[in-house]
């Protein structure tokens, strides 16, 4: 399995099944494929990063990233109670979450790598 889809994937495999709905050993197994993949993530991002747009760069990518990323995670836990307290139980926040989750997996595949301008001739 490709690196970057093991990132999104992992924590993922975690939620798949409602734990109120499971045996405890499956709570188990769930949260530690959640915490790997979780874990793994973070490395992966900054591995990614740090290969795609060079490790000069990588603070200017970090730092035009975070907010939105930061943005996303302050929205993210209110929409999913606003969910909750509309549905009445959690199954529609983690079908949302699984599908972004996938849909973030397959345009991590469709990422190239930038490519470097070729550099100017010098006139001597």
């Amino acid at each position: 399995m490709d690196g970057r889809i093991t990132g999104f994937t992992l924590p993922v495999g975690g939620p798949v099944r409602h734990p109120s709905r499971v045996s405890l050993l499956w709570l188990y197994v769930a949260f530690f494929l959640y915490g790997s993949g979780l874990g793994g993530a973070h490395v992966l991002q900054e591995v990614m990063w740090a290969n795609y747009f060079g490790r000069t760069s990588l603070g200017t990518v970090r730092g035009l990233s975070l907010p939105i990323l930061l943005l996303c995670a302050a929205i993210g836990a209110p929409f999913f109670g606003y969910l909750y307290d509309y549905t009445g139980n959690y199954d529609l926040s983690l079908i949302l979450f699984i599908g972004v989750q996938v849909i973030c997996a397959w345009l991590t595949l469709l990422v190239r790598r930038p490519v470097k301008p070729a550099p100017s001739p010098t006139v001597s």
